[in-house]
């Protein structure tokens, strides 16, 4: 019997799970574990108005006391470096040592390197956690020189916020169009356009080979042989799941921890969920990035997300589900109206002249 939950990661996934805990009658003990001083927050706005209006602290997901409310007990800036899959005991930072019946791992993903000479210098950065935010807050101010590598949704959307602020900058992008594997060439055409009428140099079909400086950067070297002077570099290149936690402690990985339909892992009274969690799909094939819209190389589709454990009308390359959370990061980035506080349906197509996306209330 489970009497006590140790979840892993406090984000939206984690945060999610122990509301869903309560919200099913489960009366037992929950222990949340974050890396970070602050639980389950608005991640979206770290691209834009966190970094525009300067906030003092990040909009939280949850309103006061509602850990209190839950009775669930945080465990912040712990991040948890050992697990025993056998005896179901986690190791945090400090040596504490914590066991439990049920383990939820809800790690999410972390930054893609570039894996260039370079990248370890000063002012080489990502965008991921407040704290990344308050480094690149401190770092945009008129005139600097800002080298964003990746042109998808979060590259456009900082480049986006740094030109409102005053800075220089460069889009260096891989693909031959701006956000294209998610939102498809027309839209990546639009959002180029619009981010160089602001003044920003967009460079398609470019990577990058080195980053140069002694203990700080100064210059990006691009495959083309260009080298461009630059005070500061963001990587937003992706994200890979954080697994290694549960890889070392020998539960089955591969590109993300291997779940069944039921986020079961290979370990007994051990979970997975959100984006570190490799879900089945009807296929027999797998995928752990849950999208929100579908492969650009699906011909024609569409799908309907409802609540969780909603009935799906999907082609198996689609995912089996879309959070309000999701839905959010959609409907700010593109300009729409303020995000619903429920689960919501999606309907989203795809073919080769056209892509696009409709978000609805059930």
């Amino acid at each position: 019997m489970i009497e006590t939950v140790a979840i892993i990661g406090s984000g939206l996934a984690g945060a999610a799970v122990a509301t869903g805990l309560r919200s099913l009658g489960f009366d037992g003990g929950i222990l949340l574990f974050g890396d970070e001083a602050h639980h389950a927050y608005d991640r979206p706005c770290l691209s834009k108005a966190a970094l525009i209006e300067g906030h003092a602290e990040p909009m939280p997901l949850h309103p006061d006391g509602w850990l209190e409310r839950n009775r669930i007990t945080l465990i912040d800036e712990a991040p948890v470096t050992a697990f025993d899959a056998a005896s179901r005991t986690l190791t945090i930072g400090t040596g504490q040592q914590f066991t439990a019946d049920g383990i939820v791992f809800a790690t999410g993903l972390r930054p893609r390197t570039l894996g260039v000479p370079g990248e370890e210098l000063a002012g080489v950065q990502y965008l991921r956690t407040w704290a990344d935010q308050l480094a690149m807050r401190d770092a945009l101010h008129p005139g600097m020189r800002l080298a964003i590598v990746g042109g998808g949704l979060v590259g456009c959307e900082i480049a986006t916020t740094a030109r409102q602020l005053g800075a220089e900058v460069t889009i260096y992008e891989a693909a031959d169009e701006l956000v294209a594997r998610v939102l498809g060439k027309v839209v990546g055409e639009r959002c180029r356009r619009n981010l160089r009428s602001m003044g920003v140099d967009v460079r398609l079909n470019t990577t990058i080979s080195a980053i140069e400086g002694d203990t700080a950067v100064r210059g990006v070297h691009s495959r083309d042989g260009m080298v461009d002077a630059v005070d500061r570099v963001l990587v937003s290149i992706g994200g890979v799941p954080a697994d290694d936690l549960a890889a070392a402690a020998g539960i089955e990985c591969h590109r993300g921890i291997i779940v069944d339909a039921q986020g079961r892992t290979s370990h007994e009274n051990v979970f997975a969920v959100g984006d570190v969690a490799n879900w089945p799909l009807r296929d027999g094939t797998r995928r752990s990035r849950r999208a929100m819209i579908l492969p650009i190389r699906a011909r024609r589709c569409s799908i309907r997300w409802g609540a969780p454990g909603a009935t799906r009308q999907a082609r198996p390359s689609m995912l089996r589900i879309l959070t309000a959370s999701m839905a959010a990061r959609c409907s700010l980035r593109m300009g729409g109206p303020s995000p619903p506080t429920k689960p919501i349906c999606v309907t989203a197509f795809s073919c080769p002249t056209r892509t696009g996306w409709q978000a609805f209330r059930p």
